[in-house]
């Protein structure tokens, strides 16, 4: 017994060695053949970063899994995922291996995203299945004609925090929904089955041409299907449906026949109340919903029948009536009452077109106020057919009684008694004769504070409504510390309000104070605040940076202004007179007279959008008794290229056209800035400049460069060459001093000027480099000479001549004296030499004496030659 517990034991060791070191050993090399067998059998890039096989997980099961996995496309759809998860596991029946059908009983997938995209063109980035030879196709219709061997047998499924996205850019739709969850069970190799399904979806969004059909909805779907799998056949038992708190139960069938669908299914919506009904209502579907109570009679009722097969679809029908609906925050201390709705969405079969929607009634009250509406509409694909009405007031101030607005508070009336009839072709040829348009629309003091947005009022405005035109009276509107007031017409309203045409209109637009920096900063913290919510956080920083001003590329109106203040960066511009014109992105500025730096000026400018990554700034204009100073401390490109500017004191005319491109904070791109002009002072004084400063130290004499002051008129023609300013040569008289000064002025403040310092005696030349802060200067002192001997009547050519003929003088001087002193030194170096051999007492000492004197003689010699050599030279 022992013996064979022992022998029991080893086989059980060897087995359960198999069952952890063989898929933990095989696991690399499987997941290496996986991946390239199905980036080989792919248009795919197929990736994941590990491939798990164990026979533990789900004992007796076995269990694949692949961690992070991706499938990105190619070619077209480069870069782009089609589909990417955290984690993909199946457990696999181990049995099922080895007999005829391989049973998959379990599918997990963690995480999904599923982005399906179309082309312009009709390309689908899900079409990844590669090209199969002739042979391949055989082979795959042989298999297909017999009975297969493999079959799957899934037992469940399961989906956990998925997302998915689709993107149709043929028809402009896109789908979107996060997260996505579903649990699917059900024995699918069986001929019969019952599928339990439990699905959720959220942030469910839906566009279509621009418009949206759906946003922020939540759903799920519940309940058993029993399914007929030999005949595709599913049978639907009081499958329970939920959007936000509607809910409905399906009754029915749905049969997959080839490509087509056909389905018989009635929607039970017996369950609801109009709290559910007023959960569809995404101003209403908020964090505040389950403190809102509601009442009133309410019946929903739905169904789809017939055939889905290529663009044709099945019949659909669905009702809604409410009848002496209320609603109430509990917080709040009135209701919304006499909630009246009639509205049906049909369509009897065969295409969308043929969809209709009738609101026959609608009507609410609140506040003492009452407001009815109507609208019909048919043929939505082809050419949108419409009748509407509005009619009624609305208290703006009653608001804060039945709706949480937080921190927004309204005031104001609004009233509304307006028909509008037509098709929509008719808008789009601008046919307007052919629509049925009257009544008005009013509005009477209104404010409108929102968080830390500028303040709203709106004093009084009045729109008559006319096929043809919207006609526009007395506007008067504010905005923070600006004021608007405008009459005048808009035509095509129509078509802008409903299909994106362009509006057109002349207006007479007058205000008192125009801020454009407080309405821009409110634009940009608008901007900011959608950001924000998208990414659900908030950000502490805030920045002082214009942000870039879109203009409409559907907007085609004429402005004639009158503004007595315009705010605008730094500038202050008064008394603003001429037309405004926007057309096609563009914004043209003529005609334009106005009060600024101190001085009047008149201009013609254009700002561009047209191409938004590329914004374009160009102006023409004169500027007269201008201040330096005012120009300066007003105007940023002036004070970046120019910083002198702000040093001058007095007054200028000038004359300048100008083009560049500008940043995203509506900055100027300074390497853009061409143009040029004049300019033009009589009157201005300059102190304290560090150039000046340091070349009155290199003329010296007494010359004083601290001040220039001139009564005289001063011209400087320039240039603009890719933000530089080259100036012309031009004069300025300082007291007996006379500059004269041209040059080049960089990006980078770097200056690069040659100057001409004119005194009595003579004029000096120089150059003055470096910064306006810190500036290099030199004298040019050939230059500088040339100029003193002219002064004095003496050419450069009687100048050499003296030279070249005092420097042969001097030469032959030197080599006499050279060679005087050259023989002096020989004399004396030979009497040496005698004088030692006479002094030699014997014959020994007489030859070690000549020696020693002719030695003395050869150096005497050498020196004499180097002394007439260096004489000439």
């Amino acid at each position: 017994m022992k013996k064979f517990l022992k022998i029991f034991a080893v086989i059980l060791a060897l087995l359960l060695a198999v069952i952890i070191v063989v898929p933990m050993a095989l696991s690399s090399k499987i997941g290496d053949i996986v991946k390239h067998e199905a980036n080989a059998m792919l248009n795919a890039k197929v990736e994941f970063e590990s491939l798990d096989i164990s026979l533990l997980r789900h004992f007796p099961k076995a269990s694949l899994e692949l961690v992070d996995f991706s499938v990105t496309g190619v070619g077209e759809f480069e870069d782009q995922v089609l589909v990417a998860g955290d984690r993909l596991e199946v457990a696999v029946d181990v049995m099922s291996l080895f007999g005829e059908s391989f049973e998959i009983s379990k599918v997990w997938l963690q995480s999904p995203k599923i982005n399906g995209i179309v082309t312009k063109g009709g390309a689908l980035n899900w079409d990844i299945m590669g090209t199969t030879t002739v042979e391949e196709e055989e082979v795959v219709e042989e298999e297909s004609e017999s009975e297969s061997a493999f079959k799957l047998s899934l037992k469940a499924l399961n989906i956990e925090n998925g997302e998915v996205a689709y993107t149709d850019n043929q028809s402009n739709m896109r789908f979107y929904t996060a997260p996505v969850s579903l649990a699917l069970s059900g024995d699918l190799s069986a001929a019969t089955t019952t599928l339990k399904i439990g699905a959720s979806a959220a942030d469910i969004t839906f566009v279509s041409d621009g418009d949206s059909f759906a946003s922020g909805l939540t759903a799920s779907l519940n309940g058993a299907v029993a399914a007929d799998l030999e005949n595709n056949r599913y049978t639907l038992s009081s499958l329970s449906l939920a959007v936000n708190s509607v809910r409905a139960a399906l009754n029915g069938w749905v049969e997959l026949d080839g490509d087509d669908i056909v389905t018989d299914i009635a929607l039970d919506c017996s369950d609801n109340n109009f709290k559910s009904i007023l959960s569809l209502v995404p101003v209403l579907y908020t964090k505040d919903f389950e403190e809102l109570t509601a009442a009133g009679e309410v019946s929903l009722t739905g169904a789809v029948k017939g055939r889905m097969s290529g663009d044709k679809y099945p019949s659909f029908d669905i009702r809604l009536k409410v009848k002496d609906g209320s609603f109430k925050y509990a917080d709040l201390p009135k209701s919304v009452t006499d909630i009246d709705i009639v509205a049906a969405v049909v369509n009897k079969g065969a295409t969308l077109d043929a969809t209709t929607v009738d609101i026959s009634q609608f009507g609410a009250s609140f506040g003492g106020q009452s407001f009815t509406a109507t609208l019909k509409a048919s043929t939505p694909l082809s050419d949108l057919a419409f009748a509407a009405t509005a009619k009624g007031k609305v208290d703006l101030g009653a608001i804060k009684d039945i709706y949480p607005l937080e921190d927004m508070a309204l005031k104001g009336i609004v009233t509304a008694d307006a028909a509008l009839s037509g098709r929509m072709s008719d808008i789009e040829k601008g046919a307007y004769d052919r629509l049925g348009v009257n009544g008005q629309l009013g509005v009477e003091g209104i404010e409108v504070e929102y968080g830390k947005f500028p303040t709203i009022e709106v004093n009084r405005a009045m729109a008559t409504l006319s096929p043809a035109k919207m006609a526009l009276e007395n506007l008067d509107v504010k905005i923070g510390g600006s004021d608007i007031s405008a009459t005048g017409s808009l035509t095509n309203y129509w078509g802008y309000l409903l299909h994106d045409k362009t509006l057109s209109g002349r207006l007479a637009l007058s205000s008192q104070m125009l801020d454009l920096n407080e309405l821009m900063a409110s634009m940009a913290t608008e901007e900011q605040t959608e950001e924000q919510s998208k990414e659900g956080e908030e950000s502490e920083e805030t920045s002082d940076d214009l942000s870039l001003i879109e203009i409409p590329k559907n907007l085609q109106l004429t402005l004639d202004c009158s503004l007595k203040k315009v705010l605008f960066e730094k500038m202050v511009i008064d008394n603003f007179e001429g037309r405004a014109s926007v057309n096609n992105g563009v914004l043209s500025l003529d005609d334009l007279a106005m009060s600024m730096f101190d001085g009047k000026a008149r201009a013609a400018a254009k700002y561009s959008t047209a191409n938004i990554d590329s914004p374009r700034l160009g102006f023409d204009a004169t500027f007269n008794q201008a201040s330096f100073k005012t120009t300066a401390a007003q105007l940023e490109l002036v004070e970046k290229i120019v910083p002198l500017f702000e040093k001058i004191e007095g007054t200028y005319t000038m004359t300048v056209k100008c083009d560049m491109l500008l940043d995203k904070t509506m900055s100027p791109v300074l390497k853009s800035v061409n143009g040029g002009g004049s300019i033009t002072s009589g009157n201005f004084k300059l102190s304290n400049i560090p150039a000046l400063d340091r070349l009155a130290k290199l003329v010296g004499n007494g010359v004083d460069l601290s001040t220039i002051a001139s009564s005289e008129a001063t011209v400087i023609s320039f240039t603009i060459e890719n933000g530089n300013v080259v100036t012309k040569p031009f004069d300025i008289k300082i007291g007996n001093t006379k500059l004269t000064l041209s040059g080049l002025t960089g990006l980078d403040q770097t200056i690069d000027y040659s100057v001409a310092v004119a005194l009595p005696q003579m004029t000096l030349y120089g150059k003055i480099g470096g910064t306006f802060s810190d500036p290099k200067v030199s004298l040019d002192s050939a230059k500088s000479i040339e100029s003193a001997l002219q002064s004095v009547g003496v050419t450069k050519e009687a100048v050499v001549e003296v030279v070249e003929e005092k420097v042969d003088n001097t030469k032959a001087q030197l080599i006499a004296e050279a060679e005087a002193k050259a023989a002096k030194l020989i004399e004396t170096a030979r009497a040496e030499a005698d004088k030692l051999v006479e002094k030699a007492s014997n014959p020994i000492a007489k030859v070690a004496a000549k020696a020693a004197a002719n030695k003395l003689i050869e150096e005497a010699e050498r020196q004499a030659a180097k002394l007439i050599e260096e004489a000439k030279q």
